[in-house]
């Protein structure tokens, strides 16, 4: 999961970026806000590959190399990936209809329907640095630093340092390509984990073929559906009482919108009737609250590794700073809270659940 948010927080925070100046200026991150707040959208086709290495308490856990081709325009993306420590392939591929993920070593492929990409205008590399330019800025201090070329390109050098400890997203040092504001380079790091990533061949204008997209299996790999492994979907509260099957502490406040209401359910695993509650605030993302019932085994730490012990609601839980996420036991069920908006603090949360209240 560590490996996952840290390329998350990557991506998302790939907030500020100049167009139409010479790469050899170094502006301040407000003229490149302004820049961005000028510049034209772009949704266009990319090329690229890259290396990625995650590490653990400064030791080495994984390192990998990857190929990337996107074609918003027909909904198409392929990716690889090959871990050098282990030597495993793992192919995705999405042609607009279908997807495919493909695992070598295990011999094993997952398909189903493909989701309808987003390549609107708002869903541009603009749109994107622009919705998340003010949540950053609150809580990172932002510094320009001297640019340099990646992967022959020139690029522009952002250094982002969090205001306060225990932030959602940790610091962050990125270069992004002055044309297309695609992200080149990241060193982010978020407690005792650090990712690497570095894109080391680009091209924004790559020849793309309905073979590009195509997969064919070995004969001899495992092919299940999506559709067979989990189901997920959207249910009403009284739905997700029953799903539970007693009383569970939620909020429902009219500062705090609940945006959804989804039963999780993996078939082969314990039919646990997880829940997954979104909250929205001001139109934003805020908190996700998950409840299913609370396993018999104990754990001090729940499972998890390099957690901060906490309490919540007078019980024992542990927090975890590095991806802003909240677990306890309370009556027989267990309760986690993924904090969505990189504003919240661990102390706002914790009062927060102090109001929660019984579901009817």
């Amino acid at each position: 999961m560590m490996k996952k948010t840290l390329i998350l927080c990557a991506t998302l925070l790939m907030t500020v970026v100049a167009s139409g100046c010479t790469p050899g200026d170094k502006l301040s991150p407000d003229e490149l806000i302004s820049k961005v707040v000028a510049a034209d959208p772009q949704v266009a086709p990319y090329e690229a590959e890259g290396k990625m290495r995650f590490y653990e308490d400064n030791k080495l856990t994984e390192d990998s190399t990857y190929l990337a081709l996107y074609d918003p325009a027909n909904g198409r993306v392929r990716y690889e990936t090959k871990t050098k420590l282990k030597g495993e392939l793992t192919i995705s591929v999405n042609d607009g209809k279908q997807i495919t993920f493909y695992q070598a070593a295990k011999k094993t492929a997952t398909i189903g329907s493909a989701p309808k990409l987003d390549i609107s205008r708002d869903n541009s590399l603009k749109g994107q640095t622009l919705r998340m330019i003010e949540s950053v800025r609150k809580t990172h201090d932002l510094e320009t630093l001297s640019n340099k070329k990646v992967a022959g390109r020139d690029t522009y050098h952002i250094r982002m340092t969090p205001k306060v400890e225990g932030t959602l997203y940790g610091k962050q040092e990125l270069w992004i390509d002055t044309k297309t504001w695609h992200e080149l380079k990241a060193i982010v790091e978020n407690g005792n984990s650090r990712l690497e990533s570095e894109i080391t061949r680009f091209n924004d204008s790559p020849v793309i073929t309905d073979d590009s997209f195509k997969l064919k299996l070995p004969s001899d790999v495992k092919v299940t559906r999506m559709e067979d492994q989990a189901a997920n979907k959207k249910i009403t509260l009284q739905e997700a009482l029953k799903a539970v099957g007693k009383s569970f502490n939620y909020w429902n406040q009219k500062d705090m919108k609940l945006d959804s209401i989804e039963l999780d359910i993996l078939k082969g695993k314990p039919d646990r009737g997880e829940i997954i509650m979104n909250y929205m605030k001001d139109g934003v993302a805020y908190i996700s609250l998950n409840i299913f019932p609370a396993p018999s085994t104990k754990d001090d730490n729940f499972g998890m590794m390099g957690v901060k012990s906490i309490e919540v609601r007078g019980h024992k839980g542990i927090y975890d700073e590095r991806i802003g996420y909240i677990v306890w036991d309370e009556d027989g069920l267990r309760y986690s809270v993924l904090l969505a908006h990189p504003d919240l603090t661990l102390d706002e949360v914790l009062k927060l659940t102090e109001t929660m209240q019984p579901a009817k």
